[in-house]
């Protein structure tokens, strides 16, 4: 599974991840119910989302586009990918 890190600092410290922009519902449920990890209800686009589908957005070309999850910290990252993790 591909998933992104936001390397952006910000005053928070938070993790920011993208994962894929077609996860089940059910699975951002599950993330969602995990202390300190945070689903955005709005959908994140950025050129280098490659491995991401594209999707129109204001402009004349695609765009890369993903849903972004926030780890308030390590531990919370650590259960997001035992989340995500297959199997």
């Amino acid at each position: 599974m591909t998933i992104y890190l936001d390397r952006e600092r910000n005053l928070r410290q938070a993790i920011r991840v993208k994962i894929h922009p077609e996860t089940p519902f059910e699975t951002l449920e599950v993330i969602e119910a995990i202390q300190g990890l945070s689903v955005s209800p709005d959908l994140f686009h950025h050129d280098n989302l490659r491995r991401f589908p594209k999707r129109l957005k204001g402009g004349k070309k695609k765009i890369h586009f993903a849903r972004s999850v926030v780890c308030a910290d390590i531990t919370a990252f650590d259960r997001l990918l035992q989340t995500l993790a297959p199997g």
